[in-house]
């Protein structure tokens, strides 16, 4: 994992590598399905999120788009910007 953040925000990259996998399974199903995670506020998410919702509400995450990356059609990692 790398991480990137500006002047005076907070590093998330320990955090980051402690999350359990079912954290956020809205977004990790839409990333195996090859799809695309985006959202400009956390009321634009649909529902079925509601667990993926919370959890970035708890870590401040206002924004995010998260793009899978895959070989052969599977999805091997998510590259992510919040």
């Amino acid at each position: 994992i790398y991480e990137w953040a500006a002047p005076g925000i907070a590093s998330h990259i320990e955090k980051i590598n402690n999350i359990p996998y079912n954290s956020f399974p809205w977004a990790n199903e839409r990333a195996m399905q090859g799809d695309i995670v985006y959202f400009t506020s956390l009321a634009e998410l649909p529902e079925e999120a509601v667990i993926d919702r919370e959890n970035w509400r708890i870590d401040h995450i206002k924004s995010l788009i998260s793009i899978p990356l895959t070989y052969q059609g599977n999805c091997f990692a998510v590259l992510g910007f919040a």
